[in-house]
């Protein structure tokens, strides 16, 4: 939710101002234009004394309107139209409780923020609150409802927050669920200028720049609100480090990809050296870093030298991210690059998807049009994932591929069953509906049916995957799910193909 343009007021005033003089000469005579004019003159006058003043001119002949934190959160509640709702979740948590806590109906664990009465009192209670019942009240920052209630929780519990984070920064404190991350993406998020250089010497800070949190601080930035450009030209000013920088760059390459930000912010000289660092350190482990260093080259004014770097990297996925940004310059010899490294299944899966978003699928041969190559490739990226195994498996190797009807699906589908192997670890994934591993089930691989119908009851029960539940409207147990594969391929030699 934006905040209000605070210059509608003088343009609205100098335009009117502007427009009169250019026909000052020819309506002079008129009575009614000289009182326009008048106005429009003390208006202009008032609005620019104003802004020069910061306010001071309406205080001093309206009367002072600054809002300001109720000093009693109890007597506010008493006096004003507070959300039940809200006003109990307060007091719950005030008195140590949790929003978690099952006394809580569901309305009243998850109050929203629908007025000036309610955000007047959510301050009211984060100034008077405990640091453990803060972190517990951060969250209802974030689910504000209107912008009468977005004004009044910028004016007043935006510079609470700040100050808060940085004490809890500053003396070391940690309340409980470890909230200043939290605190951080909020104020990011509603964009509190005063706030931009706190949050960007935290990105320097050896104590906080290597905390994973700084995923969701980039994101919360609106990149259409003119504050939130205050904190990005501080972050590209800095650029940061650890951590938040392999985040910070992963982001800008997003929202470049999307085209919600016209220059990368490592365009600069600065950030062609950072790009340059992370694309020659010496690592024994796939590095995140230099692939996102290379994706970012499709976006510098001038990459040359870095692109001749990146690819001729050791890693393989580096080399790939240069080959798409090559094509995103315009230079086609990309193309060939990508082909070259869909032919190896540990980079097969990536690069066929890369083609495929370019449109340049028709380019690719036919053999990888066969399943099974699709299979290795796809199953190899899913595993070298960060939250699965972190790298490409050592070994890779279909144990069985077959088309039948998949009851979760109710279509037939090509499904691959792959062994993969790294170090002294192997495991069995499914390839072909919903890919996946259960790196702590041991199958036995001579057995495909036993293998599909845990993945079959498993994609039934898990609601996150959207697959429908059978007819009986519950959950099923493996035995069932065994039981309707037979049933949908009566024909079906349950045999390892390999």
């Amino acid at each position: 939710m934006s905040k209000p343009y605070s210059w509608t007021n003088i343009l609205l005033a100098t335009g009117l101002l502007v427009y009169q003089l250019s026909k000052f000469q020819d309506r002079w005579h008129s009575t009614l234009f000289k009182v326009v004019f008048v106005f429009s003159v003390l208006w202009t006058l008032y609005e620019w004394g104003n802004f020069f003043t910061r306010g001071g001119l309406s205080k001093r002949l309206f009367g002072s309107d600054e809002l300001e934190v109720p000093p009693n959160f109890d007597d506010y509640c008493l006096k004003n139209s507070v959300s039940p709702h809200l006003k109990l979740h307060l007091s719950h948590l005030m008195d140590g409780g949790s929003p978690h806590d099952e006394e809580l109906t569901e309305e009243q664990a998850k109050p929203g923020i629908a007025t000036a009465e309610d955000a007047m009192a959510l301050c009211s209670a984060f100034q008077q609150a405990s640091d453990d019942a803060k972190s517990e009240m951060l969250p209802l920052f974030l689910q504000c409802k209107s912008q009468e209630a977005y004004q009044h929780l910028y004016k007043l519990g935006m510079p609470i927050i700040f100050e808060t984070v940085q004490l809890w920064c500053n003396n070391g404190t940690q309340p409980k669920h470890d909230p200043i991350f939290s605190c951080l993406r909020i104020l990011c998020g509603f964009g509190y200028t005063p706030a931009a250089s706190f949050v960007c010497s935290l990105t320097q800070d050896a104590a906080y720049r290597d905390r994973y949190e700084w995923f969701m601080i980039f994101p919360a930035l609106d990149l259409r609100d003119r504050d939130s450009a205050v904190f990005l030209k501080a972050f590209t000013a800095t650029l940061p480090q650890g951590t938040a920088g392999e985040m910070f760059v992963d982001w800008a390459n997003q929202v470049c990809i999307k085209g919600k930000l016209k220059k990368h912010p490592y365009d600069t000289s600065k950030g062609h050296t950072q790009l340059r660092q992370w694309l020659t350190q010496e690592t024994s482990e796939p590095s995140e870093v230099a692939r996102a260093a290379a994706c970012a080259l499709a976006f510098l004014g001038d990459g040359n030298t870095l692109m001749s770097i990146a690819k001729a990297h050791a890693d393989p996925h580096v080399r790939m991210e240069a080959a798409w940004a090559s094509i995103k310059r315009g230079n086609s010899s990309g193309v060939d690059e990508l082909l070259a490294l869909c032919q190896d299944w540990r980079t097969r899966g990536r690069a066929i998807t890369y083609l495929e978003e370019l449109n340049l699928s028709d380019r690719l041969p036919a053999t990888l049009e066969n399943p099974r190559e699709r299979a290795m490739g796809e199953v190899a990226e899913w595993l070298s994932h960060p939250n699965e195994l972190g790298s490409v498996p050592d070994t890779l190797e279909i144990i069985d591929h077959r088309t039948i009807v998949w009851p979760p699906a109710n279509e037939r589908l090509a499904v691959s069953l792959l062994r993969w192997t790294k170090g002294e670890d192997s495991g069995i994934a499914m390839c072909g509906s919903v890919t996946w591993c259960f790196f702590m089930q041991k199958f036995p691989q001579d057995q495909p049916l036993e293998i599909y119908a845990f993945h079959c009851q498993w994609e039934f029960d898990d609601n996150r995957l959207g697959s429908t539940k059978d007819s009986r409207g519950k959950k099923i147990s493996i035995d069932e799910a065994k039981q309707l594969l037979l049933e949908n391929n009566p024909n079906e030699n349950w045999v390892p193909t390999s």
